[in-house]
């Protein structure tokens, strides 16, 4: 999954104004908190899946999965590149 660009459908319609990106912790232990710590544009959520095959996901405006992983190990670089976009 890494690097992958899988489309997902949205339930919740951002703010074209300040678009903001969807962080999905599917290990649920809130390791990835610390992370994200004063990401004003990232919504933080804990969903726990049964044997993931990434310890998180995090989703671009626009529905398209921009980072997974297991650690975090390049989520604040994935954050600082698409913040830029």
């Amino acid at each position: 999954m890494k690097n992958a660009l899988i489309r997902l459908k949205s339930t919740q319609k951002s703010n074209t104004q300040n678009p903001w990106f969807l962080l999905l912790d599917l290990v649920g232990d809130g390791s990835i908190d610390a992370a994200v710590d004063g990401a004003d544009r990232v919504r933080l959520v804990h969903r726990p899946v049964p044997d993931p095959d990434a310890a998180a996901l995090l989703v671009r405006p626009d529905g398209y999965v921009a980072w997974a992983g297991a650690e975090t190990t390049g989520l604040r670089d994935a954050l600082d590149r698409w913040y830029a976009v």
